[in-house]
């Protein structure tokens, strides 16, 4: 069970702020009719595909003209079981006015962001407000209908490397060297980014390359909600060691995804990114100089740019 959120509510100043985006599309319910105080829940959307997001949103209602002041004590929100959904990032609390059938009502926002994860039909049950007894009577109890997301599966004709990300997203990468040794290591970066549930996106698949060895290293989730959307980014970064001297390049990495708005898969790939990679430092200098000459043509001036052998980063002992 979650612990209960308690839940401000005031009176304001009597000024009129700009609304939010979702103040500007309110809808009072019909069962508000002219209730003193009254709870609501709802998706924005209530057919998602698997992976897609959806805002619930849980609305207090309060009569501003209701007495208040039986109510000494902020009430507590007590949030429904989320089971069958990804729940990403705080809860968000917005407080409004609305004019309702003649009366003028505080209205108390409280919004999550989900992913369904599963297809079928899903129930989130009802939320509850408790207004804490004030000492002269007891507390008040309001419950919200429970809320049924009917949770969509993908569509058939995915492409073989999709594994399951929602998007829309977008992939890049890069190398901090594109000359080295053998056995002298460099760092492969791939950022994966976009819009959708970041934090649960498979990896990218990861080809090999001959006349190297991979070592995972290091992997950044970084995730925001701007406008009601989660966005972000997950950053991957992998040691590659060449264990042969020659003329490389480091395959292209594709990614797949489905987007809910057009309900299309895509893929998306990074550049492919050539390398150099000399003898070794227990090599003749004559053989290394040979060698350079050799492999120089295969990296033009639109490559990164290169960094002397002198500054290379030496194996770590963990590899050798």
């Amino acid at each position: 069970l979650t612990e209960p959120i308690e839940v401000q509510v005031s009176q304001g100043t009597g000024q009129i702020q700009a609304p939010s985006a979702s103040q500007r599309d309110f809808k009072a319910p019909s069962q508000l009719g002219n209730k003193d105080l009254f709870v609501e829940a709802f998706v924005d959307n209530p057919e998602p595909f698997v992976g897609e997001q959806i805002v619930y949103t849980f609305r207090y209602y309060e009569a501003m003209d209701a007495m208040r002041s039986i109510f000494s004590n902020q009430p507590d929100y007590e949030p429904p079981s989320l089971t069958g959904f990804w729940a990403e990032g705080d809860i968000d609390v917005a407080s409004f006015r609305a004019p309702v059938n003649g009366r003028l009502y505080t209205v108390t926002e409280l919004t999550q962001v989900l992913f369904p994860t599963a297809p079928g039909e899903e129930t989130i049950e009802a939320a509850r407000i408790v207004i804490p007894d004030g000492g002269f009577r007891e507390d008040v109890l309001l419950d919200t209908e429970p809320v049924t997301v009917d949770v969509q599966s993908l569509p058939a004709g995915a492409p073989e490397s999709f594994t399951g990300a929602v998007g829309p997203f977008d992939i890049r990468s890069d190398v901090d060297l594109v000359r080295t040794r053998v056995d002298e290591p460099i760092t492969l970066q791939v950022t994966l980014f976009g819009e959708g549930n970041i934090s649960t996106a498979a990896d990218p698949f990861w080809p090999e390359i001959d006349g190297w060895r991979a070592f995972e290293s290091e992997s950044t989730v970084k995730t925001q909600i701007e406008n009601g959307m989660v966005s972000g980014s997950h950053t991957y970064e992998r040691l590659l060691v060449p264990t042969e001297a020659g003329n490389f390049t480091i395959p292209a990495i594709e990614y797949s995804y489905f987007d809910p708005v057009t309900s299309e898969y895509y893929t998306i790939a990074t550049d492919p990114m050539a390398m150099l990679v000399s003898p070794g430092v227990n090599n003749a200098p004559a053989m290394a100089v040979m060698a350079e000459d050799s492999l120089e043509a295969s990296l033009t001036a639109d490559d990164v740019e290169v960094t002397a052998l002198a500054s290379l980063k030496p194996v770590p002992d963990v590899l050798k």
